[in-house]
């Protein structure tokens, strides 16, 4: 699922990895951005995401973001595929 960063570390926003540590510098998110979710997980703060791009470790409160696609782009593409194949 692709979505936009609406509070990003311009806006405070840090990090965490799988632990609850904050993550380096390289794993910080900005606002306006547009991000891939590969993963999510429940926490007692609330839904958290894995993105693709960055550490697969890094973790970021899903309330960071606002989604542009609610599908994911991997299933439209084999979707179309099997329609492609089979009018073939």
């Amino acid at each position: 699922m692709k979505v936009i960063c609406i509070d990003g570390v311009n806006k405070g926003e840090k990090p965490y990895d799988h632990k609850g540590n904050i993550a380096s510098k390289s794993d910080e998110i900005y606002e306006g951005e547009i991000y891939t979710v590969v993963g999510e997980y429940p926490t007692s703060g609330g839904l958290a995401y894995f993105l693709e791009e960055r550490r697969k470790n890094a973790a970021y409160a899903a309330s960071c973001f606002i989604p542009i696609s609610d599908k994911d782009e991997s299933e439209i593409s084999h979707n179309s595929l099997t329609t492609i194949t089979k009018n073939k």
